[in-house]
């Protein structure tokens, strides 16, 4: 009897909290524009619409294959939950002008969540582990904090978790995950107590134009002298290829002040870009210098006859005022070719460069004398 009584009080404690978070979950809800849940000060999002991009051919010719897909696949085995189920929209943001790390990037979604499914999927993940992950509340939104993140971001080692991550729900049909600030900071920013993105006046505009009839769509800001805040690897690299361009188009690169991008999926893949520049003139000398390195990359006869070459000779340079406007649009057929292409004679195209590039410094070393 006294077992049945036990049993029956926490079965009502369990259904009294869940109904306590529905009422109060229900209460706040995402707003509709998706920049509207992104805090100001944002450097860059990219917009994903979720269920199109699922269901796209591209995303089972490319993206299924790829380390994302196979974690998807990882996380259904492990607890039968397919993450991305029920998301409408996925904002991903970062507040720093060059992430390197995990935790400076940050994900906000909408859609219908399987609550008690994602609540499941974490008991079994952390159950008999020491990760450190606590159950809380974020500004009043059930959270989880303390998790840690396999591997690194984008197959790179220095991007790595440096700090412990949270998610929390926001209302019924919202989630955010990043660092407990920044979870904080879209839970202020969709109640309407801080500014969103959206009153950015470089992001704001930029993404009006790019995320409209898009499955992705990227608005970016950049700093001024936005190469010196790279890190010094990347920063070695890219003054390297820089190195050997055209004249003009280091000074050209410099002068771009934000990047807009959309990528549309049907029978064909479109991709569109505004990169904004300083002024008319930045514009009208990034397209020079662009179109001065692609002829000389197209003097390579086997640059030249392959897909890139034919990708390079339909890439569309428009400048409209201060902005470039860059079209490409790709087939299956070709997308294929071109990635079969890269994986095939990239490697030998940049060793044959970098022979190159060393012949003339070894014969201008001093021989050592005996």
């Amino acid at each position: 009897m006294r077992r049945r009584i036990v049993v029956g009080l926490a079965l009502a404690v369990a259904v009294a909290g869940g109904v306590a978070a529905y009422l109060f979950l229900r209460g706040l809800e995402m707003p509709e524009a998706p920049l509207d849940a992104v805090p100001k000060g944002a450097y860059a999002v990219v917009y994903v619409d979720v269920p199109a991009v699922l269901d796209s051919s591209w995303y089972a010719d490319y993206a299924r294959p790829s380390a994302v897909g196979r974690a998807i696949a990882q996380l259904r085995a492990r607890c039968g939950l397919d993450p991305l189920g029920g998301v409408s929209t996925l904002m991903l943001f970062t507040t720093s002008p060059t992430p390197e790390r995990v935790t400076q990037v940050a994900a906000v979604a909408t859609g219908d969540f399987d609550h008690a499914g994602i609540a499941r999927c974490l008991e079994q993940r952390l159950a008999g582990s020491d990760h450190g992950v606590k159950r809380a509340e974020i500004d009043g939104m059930p959270a989880v904090i303390g998790f840690d993140v396999p591997g690194s971001l984008g197959g790179s080692s220095n991007l790595t978790a440096a700090a412990p991550l949270a998610a929390a729900f926001v209302g019924r049909h919202g989630a955010a995950a990043g660092t407990v600030d920044t979870v904080r900071a879209v839970i202020r920013t969709v109640r309407g107590e801080a500014q969103s993105a959206a009153t950015d006046p470089t992001l704001g505009p930029l993404f009006g134009w790019a995320q409209p009839d898009a499955q992705i769509a990227l608005a970016a800001r950049l700093p001024e002298r936005w190469r010196d805040t790279l890190r010094p690897d990347v920063r070695r690299r890219l003054d390297a290829a820089l190195a050997d361009a055209p004249a003009g188009l280091t000074t050209a690169l410099d002068a771009v002040r934000s990047v807009g991008a959309a990528v549309r999926l049907s029978s064909k893949l479109v991709i569109s870009a505004h990169v904004r520049t300083a002024g008319t003139g930045d514009a009208r000398a990034l397209e020079a210098a662009l179109r001065a390195s692609i002829a000389e990359v197209m003097k390579h006869p086997l640059v030249a006859l392959s897909p890139l070459g034919s990708t390079l000779r339909r890439l569309s340079l428009v400048p409209r005022g201060p902005t470039l406007v860059v079209a490409l649009d790709f087939t299956p057929e070709r997308l294929r070719d071109l990635v079969d292409f890269a994986e095939r004679w990239l490697p030998e195209l940049s060793a044959h460069g970098a022979g190159e590039a060393a012949a003339p410094a070894a014969a201008a070393a001093p021989t050592a004398q005996p």
